[in-house]
């Protein structure tokens, strides 16, 4: 991670997703939330990175049964692969009926110094992924390993996940924010740009937060500190 991004992802890390998603509309675009189905796993959800992008696909014949195939080398390889503090965002291709990720991937990952995990399908090994402390969002779990159903095709490049208004593009380098209210995809080109105005609007609702408290309404607030 360089320096800039360093320092933009502290910056980032200390915000609200619904202020950084009000930036894409001040910037007429439709904020890049993803699925609000996404649901954390391991202890709490609030995370922020630079993103590391994953994706798979179901195998073309398997159905339910499991093909005779071997170890998928390239989820294998993700624990060497994966940068200090990165968040993965794993795609699937709308994939959900076996799990795709597990509690070993995810407790080396956390060795490893990954800040988060965001599994747009299934995961399994629950009790694992606790007990190692891995912030995790999902959007189900599946007992059922994906070996012979399902294989990792893209590490490390751009992928598209299920959003709140229709597929996210990702990148690895761009910039991911996840609180409790979701998770959003920030596009490394526009992170200062959204930062800043999402800084400007917590520093506002601070100030509007304290009249409020000190009595005074909070239209009467707003107006006051200029809160649009």
């Amino acid at each position: 991670m360089t320096t800039d991004t360093k320092a933009l992802v502290q910056r980032l890390a200390k915000l609200a997703v619904a202020d950084v998603a009000d930036q894409f509309d001040k910037l007429g675009q439709v904020p890049p939330l993803l699925g609000r189905e996404l649901h954390p796993i391991g202890p709490g959800r609030r995370f922020a990175g630079p993103a590391f992008c994953v994706e798979g696909r179901k195998l073309n014949t398997s159905g339910w049964l499991a093909m005779p195939t071997g170890r998928d080398s390239l989820y294998d390889s993700l624990d060497e692969r994966v940068p200090s503090g990165a968040v993965v965002l794993f795609a699937t291709g709308g994939y959900d009926d076996s799990a795709v990720f597990g509690g070993g991937t995810a407790a080396a990952l956390k060795r490893r110094g990954v800040a988060g995990v965001i599994i747009d399908g299934a995961v399994r090994d629950t009790d694992e992924i606790l007990q190692c402390g891995m912030p995790m969002l999902a959007r189900t779990v599946s007992a059922m390993r994906f070996v012979g159903r399902f294989a990792v095709t893209v590490v490390d490049g751009p992928i598209g996940l299920r959003g709140v208004a229709g597929s996210v593009p990702a990148a690895s380098g761009d910039l991911v924010l996840a609180d409790a209210d979701g998770a959003i995809v920030i596009p490394l080109a526009l992170a200062e740009t959204v930062i800043d105005g999402a800084e400007q609007v917590a520093a506002i609702n601070a100030l509007v937060d304290a009249d409020v408290a000190h009595g005074m309404s909070r239209l009467e607030a707003g107006r006051k500190h200029g809160k649009r």
